[in-house]
């Protein structure tokens, strides 16, 4: 048998990629072995090869009942940092940030002490919801003293709180 010419491989993984692009549907990107030699840091082709038949789809659907993260506002995350010194020409010390996580919005408030941070979040949520026009938020922040009086906003307002290890970035993710 002779040997097989890099045109004949680009061809298979051509054919192979539309054939698994007509069963996935808009999921896959129609590509060329080429393309995809040069996206990938010029690997070789038979890794490129390899690669193309594989069905390792990630799920695009949120797994989480109680965390919609796929909609504008399903997801605020939350963290207060500080003690910065000097205090600001007002006197703040820490800061507030609050990032929705579908769309990487993040708003961050000065305050001057923890405890106002269920005013900064009342203030945060009122202008979310007029500028994105969304209502169900889950907000997600760490076991920090300073969100003790957020639970009472929280229940007030029936927003859902989930409340994470402090200091821990990978439960309390972009918000640390």
């Amino acid at each position: 048998m002779g040997e097989v010419t890099t045109d004949a491989r680009v061809h298979v993984v051509n054919a192979a990629i539309k054939e698994a692009g007509s069963t996935l549907g808009d999921a896959v990107m129609e590509t060329t072995l080429q393309a995809l030699h040069k996206r990938l840091g010029h690997i070789a082709y038979d890794t490129v090869e390899r690669m193309a038949p594989s069905k390792n789809n990630q799920s695009k659907k949120d797994t989480g009942k109680h965390a919609p993260i796929d909609k504008i506002g399903g997801v605020i995350g939350s963290d207060i940092k500080g003690l910065m010194t000097p205090r600001d020409r007002r006197g703040n010390r820490y800061f507030i940030n609050f990032i929705d996580y579908p769309t990487n919005y993040v708003r961050v408030f000065l305050a001057k002490n923890k405890m106002e941070a269920a005013k900064q979040f009342e203030h945060f949520l009122a202008y979310f919801e007029k500028w994105f026009n969304c209502r169900d938020h889950v907000l997600r922040t760490d076991g920090g003293k300073g969100y003790a009086n957020v639970d009472l906003f929280c229940k007030a307002a029936g927003e859902r709180r989930q409340v994470s290890k402090a200091g821990n970035q990978a439960t309390n993710g972009k918000a640390e």
